[in-house]
């Protein structure tokens, strides 16, 4: 299964890189594809051709997982505030890890903050409950409307979110982040659940950690250096302050009912900070204590972990 898994994956690579596969690795996919790939997909249904995601953005992992057995899962993005989706992944166009290019009628363009704005029939007129002419605090004198979410445009106009603009926090040093961007980092490790940043008024970020029960029914000491090594090596590729200096790993899942998530999966992170704020002090103590209130320098060795069941 694990080599059908890795045939597959091959060949997905290739398709999204735009390359052909060689012969030996057509041949070993149509094995694959014979022996299990094509099994599941029995499974899942053969009409079905591919998925739609929305609301909250799937790990990397994930997706590539998914597109390796032939069913690509495509990422959209839409608010409450346009009845039509702003954007969307096609089957013939589409990228990991963005949201797609904007629908015919969806106008949009960034800020100077780098904020994405939009433009279109879908987008309503005002807020139940205030005047229907547009003011400022709605539309801009052009029409577009503030969606409040951080986002950068390459050059081929698929579009990537990078987190709301209301969860940027500034750290001691003065540097402005966007949470979702480590966190999606560091949810390519596929042990990971659920990843919230913090850093305030700190001078490195720390992240908390909900890792799956696997790691825990393996036991703590068995599985902590690879999952640490994981992470660090998932940080490796954020800029140098956005490296976290600290992990606070825990097994207590977040839950609607906790009211650490909302119905959509999206995180309410003062009600997470709350619940974890002993376990998060005791954390930056012992940063404190180990790198003093300056600490700027990161490396993989030096990343701590505190486990908090």
């Amino acid at each position: 299964a694990q080599g059908a898994g890795r045939a597959g994956a091959r060949r997905a690579a290739a398709a999204r890189a735009g390359h052909r596969l060689g012969i030996a690795s057509r041949l070993q996919f149509l094995a694959a594809h014979w022996l299990a790939l094509g099994k599941l997909r029995k499974v899942l249904g053969r009409d079905l051709q591919f998925m739609v995601s929305g609301s909250a953005p799937m790990p990397l992992w994930l997706l590539e997982r998914f597109h390796a057995i032939g069913l690509p899962i495509l990422e959209a993005y839409g608010i409450s505030e346009n009845i039509i989706p702003v954007c969307l992944n096609r089957p013939d166009c589409f990228r990991f890890g963005s949201v797609g290019k904007p629908l015919p009628g969806s106008e949009v363009r960034l800020a100077d903050d780098g904020e994405l704005l939009v433009r279109g029939p879908g987008v309503f007129s005002s807020y139940l409950g205030e005047p229907s002419a547009c003011g400022p605090a709605t539309l801009d004198a052009d029409g577009y409307l503030a969606t409040g979410d951080l986002a950068i445009v390459d050059a081929d106009g698929f579009i990537t979110l990078i987190g709301r603009k209301s969860d940027i926090f500034k750290t001691s040093t003065g540097r402005r982040i966007a949470p979702a961007g480590i966190e999606s980092q560091l949810q390519q490790v596929s042990q990971v659940e659920h990843v919230v940043a913090f850093g305030a008024s700190r001078p490195q970020p720390v992240v908390l950690l909900v890792v799956s029960e696997v790691v825990w029914q393996a036991g703590v000491a068995e599985s902590f250096q690879s999952l640490r090594r994981q992470l660090a090596d998932a940080s490796g590729s954020l800029p140098a302050y956005q490296r976290p200096a600290g992990l606070l790993i825990t097994a207590q899942a977040l839950t609607v009912s906790g009211g650490e998530i909302t119905a959509n999966m999206k995180l309410r992170r003062q009600a997470i900070a709350a619940k974890h704020e002993v376990a998060l002090a005791e954390l930056f103590a012992h940063l404190d204590a180990a790198h003093g209130t300056a600490f700027t320098a990161w490396s993989a060795d030096a990343l701590t972990c505190y486990c908090s069941s």
